[in-house]
C-alpha cells in the first residue's frame, strides 16, 4: 500500500460519523445530575432558613458538611466499593442518593436535614467513581 493511499483510508475513516454509544448519553446525564445537585444548597439556603426557623450561618454549615463529606469521603469510600461490582455500586448510589434527596426535601429539623446532606453526598461520591471507571 503505497503512503498516499494509507493518509486516504486514515482520512476517511476519521471523517465518517461515529455514533455515541448509548451508555455514555445515559453516563453523562447521571453526572449531570450529580453535579448539579452541588449548586441546589446554595440557591435555596434563604428558603431553609425560613421553613427550619434557624439562623442563616448555620443553614450555611450544610455547604461545610456537602464539601467536607464530598472531600473526605471520596477516597474512603473508593477504597470501600473499589472491589465491589461497578454496575451495582452505581445503581445502589443513584437509587440511594434519589432517596437522600427525598428525604432532605421532607426532613422537618435542621438536624435531619444534615444528616440527608451527609448521606446524599456519599451517595453521590460512590456514583461519580464509578461511572469514571465504567
Amino acid at each position: 500500500m503505497s503512503q498516499a493511499q494509507a493518509h486516504r483510508s486514515i482520512a476517511e475513516e476519521q471523517a465518517s460519523p461515529t455514533r455515541i454509544n448509548p451508555r455514555i448519553i445515559l453516563l453523562s446525564l447521571g453526572m449531570f445530575a450529580l453535579g448539579t445537585d452541588a449548586f441546589v444548597v446554595a440557591g435555596v439556603l434563604p428558603t431553609i432558613v425560613k421553613e427550619i426557623e434557624v439562623s442563616a450561618g448555620l443553614v450555611g454549615q450544610l455547604i461545610t458538611v456537602f464539601a467536607l463529606t464530598y472531600g473526605l469521603g471520596a477516597p474512603l469510600l473508593a477504597a470501600l466499593t473499589g472491589r465491589w461490582p461497578r454496575n451495582r455500586v452505581l445503581i445502589g448510589a443513584l437509587g440511594l442518593f434519589c432517596l437522600a434527596n427525598l428525604a432532605s426535601a421532607l426532613s422537618p429539623s435542621f438536624q435531619l436535614l444534615l444528616l440527608t446532606v451527609h448521606l446524599n453526598n456519599d451517595n453521590r461520591v460512590s456514583g461519580q467513581q464509578r461511572e469514571i471507571h465504567i
